[in-house]
């Protein structure tokens, strides 16, 4: 509870972002983390593994920007920070631990943003108005040399519904938040990564129970790499209970 309150504390974040339960969200992962650090570590190595391979086709000339930064548990800070133009790391919410490992890499810079467009709207909303993602979702401006939506895609949601989606209309939602972060990132012409769970795997009594967590056809694809996340070990939900999720890996440089 000591790391969940001082992770929620000691955030910076955009204005909307304790209203919609992103603070909450982050102080919650590092609680997860803490609590399942073993489980974990396979998962964060390859994610960050993926992304220092593939840096070398980053332009120079122009730095590296990472949607979904978080608390800078699955990228490989000290890679990123070689690389000449530097890295700008972006995220609703920016936790004091991810600018704490930052402190000394002067090439890494961070940036608050909502990258689902609608995050004021729909929290000052009364909720009885119908409020809608834009078709495309923001990015930062810049010219950049490569970018990555790192373990992303399917957390866009999670201001706006429950994880899984319960009933028809969150899982609308769901479908045209992720399908806008898509259509954004199909307008980049430089290196493109994106790395995402695709699937939930629940295992209780003995049966496994397969959820989506991002639709299919939004995804490029066969992933390049791809490999289970142990993100709930037995009892960390509740007792019984086992969940990993299925992760992919693409890398995309044709534009």
């Amino acid at each position: 509870m000591l790391i969940e309150f001082f992770t929620w504390l000691a955030s910076q974040s955009i204005s909307s972002a304790h209203k919609a339960g992103l603070t909450s969200e982050v102080a919650g992962i590092a609680g997860r983390y803490a609590r399942n650090e073993i489980a974990w570590e396979p998962h964060l190595k390859q994610t960050s593994a993926f992304i220092e391979q593939k840096l070398a086709l980053a332009d120079p000339k122009k730095p590296i920007l990472v949607l979904g930064s978080g608390l800078c548990l699955d990228l490989p800070l000290k890679a990123l920070n070689a690389h000449p133009s530097g890295a700008v790391l972006v995220d609703a919410v920016l936790p004091f631990k991810a600018r704490f490992k930052c402190r000394k890499l002067k090439n890494i810079s961070f940036q608050c943003a909502d990258i689902t467009g609608f995050l004021k709207e729909f929290w000052a909303g009364d909720k009885t108005t119908q409020i809608t993602p834009p078709d495309i979702a923001p990015m930062p401006n810049g010219n950049f040399g490569m970018v990555i939506s790192c373990n992303l895609l399917s957390q866009l949601p999670l201001s706006f519904t429950n994880s899984p989606p319960s009933g028809e209309t969150e899982q609308r939602l769901t479908a045209a938040i992720q399908l806008a972060h898509m259509r954004a990132l199909n307008t980049i012409r430089c290196p493109l990564i994106i790395i995402t769970d695709y699937e939930r795997l629940e295992t209780e009594h003995g049966k496994t129970t397969n959820i989506p967590t991002v639709a299919p056809h939004l995804l490029p694809g066969e992933p390049q790499q791809a490999w289970k996340w142990h993100i709930a070990p037995n009892g960390e939900v509740r007792t019984g209970l086992d969940i990993k999720l299925n992760v992919g890996a693409w890398l995309l440089s044709d534009y």
